[in-house]
């Protein structure tokens, strides 16, 4: 029993590293936004009519978000992929340990690109519903073979 758990532990821990590569390759490859690309220090610091714009008002802020937004849509779509083909390599590797690392990675990548792309919750919500279907499919499958 004591291996049993050792087993889990290191699968669980393996799948908190795969999950970390994943999100450091993103950040390494895809290069993200930056806000001093869109807005300079003097445009955040004008005053209009002796007040502040209030945020999200300014021209280059709507600009960086949605930039941003289209960033985080392509990292939604790599770790969902990614993390999804783990949790389809899970059902069918026959080592318990590698089971452990491919389901939880799998879902920790998914569950990482889902908040990683909250702002934009309807397409989210489409993509995990197809994610969810494909693996209902999948696993029916399984059974009746």
């Amino acid at each position: 029993m004591a291996k049993g758990f050792q087993k889990i532990i290191f699968g669980l821990m393996l799948g908190i590293l795969i999950t970390s590569f994943f999100n450091v390759g993103i950040s390494l490859f895809m290069d993200e936004p930056e806000y001093s690309d869109y807005c300079n220090e003097r445009e955040m610091a004008m005053p209009i009519d002796d007040q502040f714009k209030p945020a999200g008002s300014r021209d280059c802020e709507k600009k960086y978000n949605e930039v941003l937004g289209f960033y985080d849509r392509n990292a939604f779509f790599v770790l969902a992929i990614f993390g999804f083909a783990l949790l389809i390599g899970g059902l069918f590797v026959n080592q318990f340990t590698l089971q452990v690392v491919f389901l939880f990675s799998g879902a920790l990548n998914v569950i990482s690109g889902v908040m990683r792309n909250l702002h934009d919750k309807l397409f989210v919500f489409i993509a995990l519903g197809l994610l969810i279907a494909i693996g209902i499919y999948i696993i029916i499958k399984m059974v009746e073979d």
